[in-house]
C-alpha cells in the first residue's frame, strides 16, 4: 500500500516546463545582485573611463570662427573662450580658420580637457597657401598668381595657460601674469602657453 501511494505521488508531480528550465539555466548559482555590482565596480576602478582621462572624448562645448585681417573682436572672443574653459576646468574645443594678407590659410584646433588629475591644451595647426583667400588687398607674388601648396602640419601640448598683460613694448616671455581673480575682457590680455617643463611655447 505504501509503495502504491509513492507511485501515485510521482505520477501527480508536475513536470518542469521549458520556461522553468530556461529560468534556471541563466541563473548563476551562489551569485546575487550584490556580488555582480561589486564585480562591475571593480572593473570600472581598474579601467578608468576615457571620459575621465580626456582620451577620445569629444567636447560638447565648441566654437567655430573665421578670422580675417584686423578681426580683433573675433580673436578676443576666441581668447575668452579658451581662458573660460581653462580656468573653469571644462572641456571645450575651438576651431579657428585664419587668413593672412599673403593668402596663407591656417586651420587650428584647440582642445582643452582633463588629463588624469590636470588640464591639458592640445593644439593642431595646418597651414597652406590658398589663392582663394577672401582677403581684401591680397598681396600676390610678382607673377601675379598664387599657387596652392600642400598643408604644413604642426602640433603641441600646453600644460600651462596664463593670462598676461599686453603692455607696450610687448614681450611674451617677460609679460606680467594677471591674477586669476581679476576680471578683465579678453581684449585686455593675451594667453601664454607653456609646456610640461614650464618652457614658453607661444601666445594667443
Amino acid at each position: 500500500m505504501i509503495q502504491s501511494t509513492k507511485i501515485q505521488a510521482n505520477k501527480l508531480k508536475k513536470p518542469s516546463s521549458p520556461t522553468d528550465r530556461s529560468e534556471s539555466s541563466w541563473r548563476l548559482p551562489g551569485i546575487g545582485c550584490r556580488s555582480v555590482f561589486l564585480c562591475v565596480l571593480a572593473l570600472v576602478q581598474f579601467f578608468p573611463s576615457a571620459a575621465l582621462t580626456g582620451e577620445g572624448a569629444d567636447c560638447t562645448d565648441t566654437m567655430h570662427l573665421e578670422l580675417h585681417m584686423a578681426d580683433h573682436g573675433k580673436e578676443a572672443e576666441a581668447r575668452g573662450f579658451l581662458w573660460q574653459h581653462w580656468s573653469e576646468k571644462k572641456c571645450g574645443e575651438l576651431f579657428l580658420t585664419a587668413w593672412s594678407r599673403e593668402g596663407v590659410r591656417t586651420d587650428s584646433r584647440y582642445k582643452i580637457g582633463p588629463d588624469q588629475d590636470a588640464m591639458l591644451l592640445t593644439v593642431n595647426l595646418s597651414r597652406t597657401d590658398d589663392p582663394s583667400a577672401p582677403v581684401d588687398g591680397l598681396v600676390l607674388p610678382a607673377s601675379g598668381t598664387a599657387k596652392k601648396t600642400s598643408p604644413e602640419r604642426t602640433s603641441y601640448l600646453a600644460y600651462s595657460v596664463e593670462r598676461v598683460k599686453p603692455e607696450v613694448p610687448y614681450d611674451v616671455a617677460t609679460a606680467k601674469v594677471i591674477e586669476s581673480t581679476e576680471s578683465l575682457p579678453p581684449s585686455k590680455y593675451r594667453l601664454r602657453f607653456k609646456d610640461k617643463d614650464g618652457k614658453l611655447i607661444t601666445d594667443f
